[in-house]
């Protein structure tokens, strides 16, 4: 059975949990490939409504909660081949007819800890003035590690100053690149780019033009 995820119920179903676990490990390669964390993929949850419906088709799958038109024409074939085949494999029944439209869940507000989250203290800082490698250093954290707080920050839609994160010139030339190399991994684009631009300066440039939609 798949480890136990955090937040999430664990699949009583042996079925559900067997082709949530296959669904997940195919998210991991997709992220790997991609150099991105999985949960941009798509979330547990979504796997998990997968694996509990099993969609044939891709009307069925769009009704599923956080599946998005362009994740659906991103990655809905690739998942629904694999639904598909375990479902063929294991002697599991594809969903029939429509599955009901899921509403995103509304969450309870959390009490506040007394501690501050790392991300939330990245953020302060960022917003006192500090710049990316001024964080790293008073935090003694890498550049890596304060980019993604701010690019989490930014997908939670949080709002900073653009320029701020990036130089705006730097960001010109690397959404440019964005726009031009089919490839959406980094890869390809850091090696049009070249050594003046770095990996977390592409992540940073890509996570604004999703930002600003």
């Amino acid at each position: 059975a798949p480890a136990p995820t955090a937040g999430l119920p664990a699949a009583e179903d042996p079925a559900v949990a067997g082709l949530f676990s296959a669904l997940r490990a195919r998210r991991k390669v997709i992220a790997d490939t991609l150099q991105v964390p999985p949960y941009v993929i798509w979330h547990d949850r979504t796997l998990l409504a997968m694996a509990t419906h099993r969609p044939a088709t891709l009307a069925q799958l769009g009704n599923l909660s956080g599946v998005g038109q362009r994740k659906l024409d991103q990655y809905g074939e690739t998942f629904l081949d694999m639904i598909r085949a375990y479902c063929e494999e294991h002697d599991l029944p594809l969903a029939e007819g429509a599955i009901p439209r899921q509403e995103p869940e509304v969450k309870a507000p959390r009490e506040r800890s007394t501690t501050p989250p790392t991300g939330r203290v990245t953020l302060d800082l960022f917003q006192q003035g500090l710049d990316i490698p001024a964080i790293a250093a008073q935090r003694q954290l890498t550049i890596g590690t304060i980019t993604n707080h701010l690019i989490d920050a930014l997908r939670a839609g949080t709002q900073l100053d653009i320029d701020r994160l990036i130089d705006p010139t730097k960001r010109a030339i690397i959404e440019q690149a964005l726009s031009t190399v089919e490839d959406t991994s980094l890869k390809p684009i850091k090696e049009l780019l070249g050594d003046m631009y770095t990996y977390d300066e592409i992540r940073l440039a890509r996570s604004i033009v999703e930002y600003l939609g």
